[in-house]
């Protein structure tokens, strides 16, 4: 993952978050499937969606930082205005 990390140039906080997002959708994966392997018990959703909550805070976290750090071309000046006809 460093190789990576290395070729894009980017912080280790978005490589940070997308761990953090990876395991909350894997834990969420597994609340969701010991609840739907309980056919016996009224489920508990409680967890399952605390763990989804969470993961929509990652998500949302990786989405705030991408746009404070995310330089399009049109940011840099690449292209002229007012454009040439």
């Amino acid at each position: 993952m460093k190789w990576l990390r290395k070729l894009l140039g980017y912080d280790d906080i978005f490589f940070d978050l997308l761990e953090a997002s990876a395991a909350q959708a894997q834990s969420s994966v597994a609340l969701l499937v010991a609840l739907l392997g309980r056919r016996d018990e009224a489920p508990r959703l409680d967890a399952f969606i605390q763990s989804r909550r969470s993961e929509k805070l990652v998500n949302e976290e990786i989405t705030e930082q991408l746009c404070k750090t995310f330089v399009t071309p049109l940011e840099r000046g690449a292209f002229p205005y007012p454009p040439r006809m």
